[in-house]
């Protein structure tokens, strides 16, 4: 009986929740696939796998309707969180290797799930090292921003930087984490890169979850 009413109450949160990933990668894939907006799918901060899998998912559906298929690159040290060093990370929910999952698990996953993998490129490291690495990337369509840290997001946005266009749709699965503080995390990451690139500007997209928002990013080429 608990266990039937833990189930029905899980079901109605979820109805009542906001805008959930699902619901945000279905939400950036239709957009990309309406509006012909090519380029790659890049998600920093995989550990299992899920929102790959539902990127998957939806670049397949969305593909075969508009004829817009997506690159999926997907960055994690697959040894969880760096060191907290930063005052802008200090949390008292994050430390040192919380999200630990192996990259080989992590494929284990993918392909139990029936991804395509031909499609899906997992690098791994952590980004202060795997996004200096030189490889000729694509134009991004999609980015998604799940690292928690002020750091990780920072190191994620100067090196997408180059690779955005137009249109590009930027999200961020933790932008409220730190109670919302716009001085900490992924929030004071994007604030500190927008002011380092006068010349992109975001304009809101959709919120999902409890703590995700998500952009559109436009690119003023002559205010560099």
């Amino acid at each position: 009986m608990k266990k039937t009413i833990y189930r029905l109450r899980k079901e109605i949160m979820r109805k009542l929740s906001p805008s959930s990933k699902e619901d945000i990668l279905n939400k950036a894939f239709f957009y990309c696939g309406i509006n012909r907006l090519e380029g790659a799918y890049y998600e920093f901060g995989v550990y299992k796998g899920d929102s790959l899998i539902i990127a998957d998912y939806f670049n397949a559906y969305y593909s075969r309707e508009f004829g817009v298929n997506h690159q999926i690159y997907g960055f994690d040290s697959f040894e969880g969180l760096p060191p907290i060093k930063n005052k802008e990370d200090k949390n008292l929910h994050f430390k040192r290797g919380q999200f630990s999952f192996s990259r080989g698990a992590c494929i284990q996953k993918l392909r139990a799930y029936g991804c395509d993998l031909k499609n899906i490129d997992l690098i791994g490291g952590f980004f202060s090292e795997s996004l200096k690495v030189k490889r000729n990337y694509e134009k991004a369509s999609i980015v998604m921003i799940d690292c928690d840290l002020y750091t990780s997001a920072r190191d994620a946005l100067k090196f997408i930087t180059p690779y955005l266009q137009n249109g590009s749709i930027l999200c961020f699965d933790d932008w409220y984490h730190y109670k919302g503080d716009p001085l900490k995390g992924e929030q004071k990451a994007c604030y500190d890169w927008l002011n380092d690139n006068p010349q992109i500007s975001i304009s809101e997209f959709h919120a999902f979850g409890w703590s995700g928002k998500s952009f559109v990013v436009r690119i003023n080429e002559n205010a560099k």
